[in-house]
């Protein structure tokens, strides 16, 4: 039942994740990522979990994002391949005869 996150709420989880935890503001981003996501959807929105891979040179990397827009992230991400997301179910219609 939550709703989409916007940047900010997105953006108030993952700070206050990183100012509570030493190992989520260094470089567990898995950790963090987590951390921030399961904090926002406690707080009532779903920002999306994303975790993907940049070949040359390989790196892996997990962030949050709202409407495709990494929230709070230094590192550039255009060059990674998202691998897997986990975003929020979106609401599916009923057919008008199911709904009567």
């Amino acid at each position: 039942g939550a709703g989409p996150a916007s940047y900010a709420e997105a953006l108030r989880a993952r700070s206050d994740v990183v100012s509570v935890s030493g190992r989520c503001a260094g470089q567990y981003c898995l950790d963090r990522s987590v951390a921030a996501v399961l904090l926002a959807r406690l707080r009532g929105s779903w920002p999306d979990w994303v975790s993907g891979v940049n070949l040359v040179p390989f790196a892996a990397h997990a962030w949050i994002e709202v409407d495709g827009r990494p929230v709070g992230e230094a590192l550039k991400l255009d060059g990674f391949q998202k691998n897997m997301v986990v975003a929020r179910p979106r609401a599916v219609e009923r057919p008008a005869e199911e709904k009567a």
